[in-house]
Order: structure tokens, then sequence, then C-alpha cells
């Protein structure tokens, strides 16, 4: 099960990677909100051959995006 959130981790990190690098950068300050929703449909069995699928949601995980110091260098005169 373990495996399965680092899975699930990596593709939602690896979307909002995605997203962000077609819209430039990220302004210092944004809140961003994660939450991921998975499907599980449990094996049949001779006492429930149709069991029911149960879906879980994470709770939200809210990042806020820090200032990247930047220094630039200008020769005088």
């Amino acid at each position: 099960m373990k495996k399965s959130w680092s899975f699930i981790a990596l593709v939602a990190a690896l979307a909002v990677g995605t997203a962000s690098a077609e819209e430039g950068p990220t302004a210092a300050g944004t809140k961003i909100i994660n939450e991921a929703e998975i499907t599980f449909t449990p094996e049949p069995t001779t006492g429930n051959p149709n069991p029911t699928p149960e879906t879980i949601k994470t709770p939200p995980v809210e990042t806020v995006v820090v200032p990247v110091p930047s220094f630039t260098f200008r020769a005088q005169g």
C-alpha cells in the first residue's frame, strides 16, 4: 500500500510540473492545494460476486510557493 501512495504522489507531482511548465513560473505566495482520489474494486468472492467499488480520498495537502532569490552582476563603468 505504501508503494501505491508513493506512485500516486509521483504522478501528481509530474502533473503539477507539466502544468506549471506551460504557464511559466508560479508567483511567490501562491497557494497550491493537491487532493487525490482512488477507486478500488475488491476481488469477487462466493459470498459477494459483485463487490461495490470503494473510493478513497486523501486529505488536501497545501503548499505555498516560496520566493527564489536571484542576483544580477553588472560591470561598473
